[in-house]
């Protein structure tokens, strides 16, 4: 006979596997590593984008904390309000056409 209690840990054990592993997953997509950022026309349109976006753990939108202008492009701090998970977002501004 199993205790109650053993299947409550067995059943948070394999929520906190389940995820880890959402969010390894979410970091190979475009945007959260520097070297894949997410193109945008426009600076105005980031944080909105950001804050569209869902955390993959508890699926609630994301929060922006910080939005910082760099050489390579911008990156945005931002946080999920409810597991705190605290990803970095990476945009590059899509060059202006020359006519």
């Amino acid at each position: 006979m199993t205790r109650s209690r053993s299947v409550r840990r067995q059943a948070e054990r394999d929520a906190r596997k389940l995820a880890d592993a959402q969010w390894k997953l979410t970091l190979l997509e475009p945007g959260f590593r520097a070297d894949k950022p997410i193109v945008v026309e426009s600076a105005s349109v980031i944080e909105p984008h950001v804050r569209g976006m869902h955390c993959p753990v508890c699926d609630v939108s994301f929060q922006v904390v910080e939005h910082i202008a760099t050489p390579e492009g911008r990156v945005v701090k931002a946080r999920c309000p409810q597991c705190g998970k605290s990803p970095s977002v990476h945009f590059v501004l899509r060059a202006a056409s020359v006519n």
